[in-house]
């Protein structure tokens, strides 16, 4: 059986087939796979990605750091 036609860009179209699963061809399968299972592990484990880190506090940083001049006391 023919799965697919080749066609000048390179790429394989397949043709469709009536009340058939389309062949897909393992470059498709790769692909399919991929655009789910990268998002799906993002949202569930995103810590992975990112990292895990502690936020810093900004009530605990001195004057200088976050910019008041010294004598600026409203």
């Amino acid at each position: 059986s023919h799965l697919g036609v080749r066609h000048a860009g390179g790429s394989v179209h397949t043709e469709p087939q009536h009340r058939q699963f389309p062949q897909l061809t393992r470059c498709q399968v790769c692909s399919a796979t991929m655009r789910f299972w990268i998002p799906w592990r993002f949202w569930h484990d995103s810590d992975a990605a990112l990292g895990q880190f502690l936020y810093p506090d900004p009530a605990r940083w001195p004057d200088e750091e976050v910019g008041v001049l010294p004598g600026d006391e409203d």
